[in-house]
């Protein structure tokens, strides 16, 4: 079943959410001819999010403090020290330490671009973006000339007369009409 959807994954029709139904469906089709009873897409949807929780917790585990990654046995390698500490916690996660994991590859093909690992988060007190430049007429941004100076950044109000000069942009015209329904100059 991993080898059929990582197989499906890698041709790059998998969406944001996961796999289709149709998808689902030829990977129960390809099972039922493996095992030779018939497999639903139910049990496939079950047995995926098994996988995905499995791949989870080896990611989880990746990230420990004084673990090592064997790429070439596709193993979690922890200290013996560390390991008897680890496992004495944690007794569930001893399957995936110190051992090559099966079927890493396709675990990997089907869910590594989809799980939420708080790596890129921001605390509370970081800045959420750079500020935008915003231009007028007096001050058009020059897209065609590389780095800005910093002028133009917004303090204040808007001025409503901007425009983006260069790379083949126009400025709006002055007379403010708009299909807007609201009848906003923007």
């Amino acid at each position: 079943m991993m080898r059929c959807l990582a197989e499906i994954a890698a041709k790059g029709v998998k969406t944001d959410k996961g796999f289709k139904e149709i998808h689902i469906g030829q990977a129960a089709k390809a099972l039922t001819k493996l095992v030779g009873y018939n497999v639903t897409t139910t049990q496939v949807t079950n047995h995926l999010r098994k996988w995905k929780i499995r791949y989870q917790r080896i990611e989880k585990l990746r990230r420990l403090s004084g673990a090592l990654w064997d790429d070439d046995q596709k193993m979690i390698v922890l200290e013996d020290q560390h390991y008897l500490g680890h496992t004495q916690d944690t007794p569930k996660d001893a399957e995936f330490l110190n051992t090559p994991l099966v079927n890493y590859e396709y675990m990997e093909a089907c869910f590594a671009n989809k799980l939420a690992t708080g790596k890129f988060a921001m605390g509370s007190n970081e800045p959420l973006g750079k500020p935008i430049e915003v231009e007028s007429l007096e001050k058009p941004i020059d897209l065609e000339g590389g780095e800005t100076n910093g002028e133009g950044f917004v303090q204040g109000e808007i001025p409503i007369n901007f425009g983006v000069h260069g790379l083949g942009a126009t400025t709006p015209s002055p007379s403010g009409s708009t299909n807007n329904k609201r009848g906003s100059g923007f």
